[in-house]
C-alpha cells in the first residue's frame, strides 16, 4: 500500500481530501436521455432461477456519511451529540483493555482519514483495517477478485485490497474537479467513456441475462420494447448466430465491444436455469455422499462435480472454457451452480467495456492511481456507519468495542443496504437499534441469516492481531 501512495501522493494531492470533489460523495452521474423508452412488460422467468440475480443492494452507488457524526437518535429515550475531537479518550476504566495509539500514517491516505477520524476512534479504524486486510482473499497486493467471469479471464470484477468494483472506481474518480483529476494525470474524458462504455454492457446484461426489461436498461442499450423482446427470446433459446446478426451491431455501437461478445455475454444465462443448477447438485451429493453446503464449500468437490457437469452439457463445457479451465475456473463454476450467486458476472462485463474503452495499459495505470483513495474512502465510510451502530451502547469501551467496530464494518462491506436494516431504524443511521452489545449481536445474527459472511474470517484476524500486539489475554 505504502508504494501506491507514493505513486500519487505530493503535497498538492492534500487538497483532494478537503475540496467539494471528495469530502461528501453524492449520487452517481446519470445521463439524461432525450426519449424515454416505454416500459416493456417482463417476462416469466418459467426455466431461470431469479435467485440468481444480482442483489439491487450490491449496485447502490457508494455511500457516505458526514464526517462528523451529529445526532444518534434511539426514538424517544435518548439524543446523543457526538463530535470527532481529534486526540479524545474515554477515561480508562478498571478491567478495559484500551485501543493502542496508532502511529501516523504518511501521505495522502493519512491525510483522508485523519481528517474524519480522531482519538480512540481512528486507532481503532487502524486495528479494523489490518484484520480486513488479513481476512480479504488475497493479501496486500491482492488485485482481483478470485472469481472469473464469462466476459473472460483478465476481466474480473473487483480491483484493490477493499474488492471494490471497476464501477465505484470509476464514481469516486467522477466526483473529482477538473484540477484535481489533472493532479492526478486522468482525464475526465476518458472516465466518462469508461463509465459510459460499462454502463452500456451493463444495460445489455440486465436485459440478456438478468432478463429484466425496465425502461432505462433499454435505452441504454439502445433498443425499443420488440427489441429487447427479441433479444431475450433468441438468448433464451440458445441461438447465437440470430442473436448476432439480429442485435450484434447494435450491442458494439454501445458498448465498443465485438458484436460477438454479445453471444458471449448470453452464455451467462447457463448460470441462470434451474435444471442446471439442480443438476450440480444432485451431481454433487451423487459425487461426495452429502449434500453441497453453501456456508463451508469444499473447493476440491466443487471442482470435481464442475468438470462432472460440463462434461455433459456443451453449453457448460463453453462457459468453463469461458473462465480459463483449470482449477479456478473450475472452482468458479461450481460456485456459480452451487451458491447461485452470478453477481460477479455484470462487473466483469462492466470491466471487460472499461478496459477496451481506453486499452489495457491505461485501464490499469488509471485503477492504480485510484484504488488506495477508493479502498480508503469504502473502509471509512462502513466504520462510521459502524460507530453509528454503537453511539449508543454503554457496555462496550476499549479493545471489545474496536472489536464490535470491525465486526459491523465488515458487513456494511459485504452488503450495505442489509446491513442499515439490520443496525438502524428504517435504515437511518441516525437511528440505530442498539443500546447494549447483546443488541449489536442480535443485529450481526440478523444480518447475516441465509448468507454466507466473512465475520469469522475477520474476528479471527483481529483477534490475532490483538494477541500479537498483547491486547488480549
Amino acid at each position: 500500500m505504502s508504494s501506491m501512495i507514493v505513486v500519487i501522493g505530493s503535497a498538492s494531492l492534500g487538497a483532494i481530501v478537503l475540496g467539494a470533489g471528495l469530502g461528501v460523495l453524492v449520487e452517481p452521474w446519470v445521463p439524461a436521455w432525450d426519449a424515454a423508452t416505454p416500459e416493456v412488460a417482463a417476462e416469466p422467468e418459467g426455466e431461470f432461477d431469479a435467485r440468481a440475480d444480482l442483489d439491487d443492494e450490491a449496485r447502490d452507488a457508494p455511500r457516505d456519511i458526514p464526517n462528523a457524526l451529529v445526532a444518534a437518535e434511539l426514538e424517544a429515550e435518548r439524543y446523543v451529540a457526538v463530535g470527532n475531537t481529534p486526540g479524545r479518550r474515554e477515561t480508562t476504566t478498571a478491567g478495559v483493555v484500551p485501543v493502542p495509539e496508532a502511529p501516523r500514517e504518511e501521505g495522502l491516505l493519512g491525510a483522508i482519514t485523519d481528517a474524519r477520524l480522531g482519538g480512540e476512534d481512528r486507532d481503532a479504524f487502524y486495528l479494523a483495517v489490518d484484520a480486513n486486510r488479513r481476512a480479504e482473499s488475497g493479501t496486500g497486493g491482492a488485485r482481483f477478485s478470485a472469481l472469473r467471469t464469462t466476459a473472460g479471464v483478465d476481466h474480473r470484477a473487483s480491483f484493490g485490497v477493499a474488492q471494490l468494483t471497476i464501477r465505484d472506481h470509476l464514481f469516486h474518480l467522477s466526483r473529482l474537479t477538473d484540477a484535481q483529476l489533472a493532479e492526478l494525470g486522468i482525464g475526465r474524458l476518458e472516465i466518462g467513456l469508461m463509465q459510459r462504455r460499462g454502463d452500456a454492457v451493463g444495460a445489455w446484461y440486465e436485459i440478456i441475462v438478468e432478463r429484466r426489461a425496465a425502461s432505462d436498461a433499454a435505452s441504454r442499450a439502445g433498443l425499443d420494447a420488440a427489441q429487447v423482446r427479441d433479444a431475450q427470446a433468441l438468448a433464451a433459446s440458445g441461438d447465437r448466430r440470430g442473436l448476432i446478426a439480429r442485435h450484434g451491431r447494435r450491442f458494439a455501437s454501445s458498448s465498443g465491444l465485438p458484436a460477438d461478445a454479445l453471444a458471449e455475454l448470453a452464455d451467462t444465462l447457463v448460470l441462470r436455469r434451474r435444471e442446471v443448477r439442480d443438476a450440480f447438485l444432485r451431481r454433487y451429493e451423487r459425487d461426495h455422499g452429502t449434500g453441497f453446503d453453501r456456508a463451508s464449500r469444499d473447493g476440491a468437490r466443487m471442482t470435481t462435480t464442475a468438470r462432472a457437469v460440463a462434461r455433459e452439457r456443451p453449453d457448460v463445457q463453453r462457459v468453463l472454457e469461458r473462465f480459463g479451465g483449470g482449477d479456478p475456473g473450475a472452482i468458479s463454476l461450481g460456485h456459480y451452480l452451487g451458491v447461485g450467486d452470478v453477481a460477479e458476472n455484470y462487473y466483469g462485463w462492466y470491466a471487460r467495456a472499461a478496459t477496451e474503452a481506453v486499452g489495457r495499459t491505461r485501464y490499469a495505470r488509471v485503477l492504480e492511481i485510484v484504488d488506495p483513495i477508493s479502498s480508503r474512502l469504502r473502509e471509512l465510510s462502513n466504520f462510521e456507519h459502524a460507530l453509528a451502530a454503537v453511539i449508543g451502547v454503554r457496555d462496550l469501551a476499549g479493545i471489545e468495542r474496536a472489536r464490535m467496530l470491525a465486526r459491523i464494518g465488515r458487513c456494511f462491506h459485504g452488503a450495505p443496504g442489509r446491513a442499515r436494516d439490520a443496525f438502524f431504524f428504517a435504515g437511518d443511521p441516525r437511528r440505530p437499534r442498539a443500546t447494549s452489545a447483546a443488541e449489536l449481536e442480535a443485529g450481526i445474527q440478523e444480518y447475516r441469516l441465509g448468507r454466507q459472511w466473512s465475520d469469522e474470517r475477520v474476528q479471527r484476524a483481529f483477534d490475532e492481531l490483538a494477541a500479537e500486539r498483547g491486547l488480549l489475554p
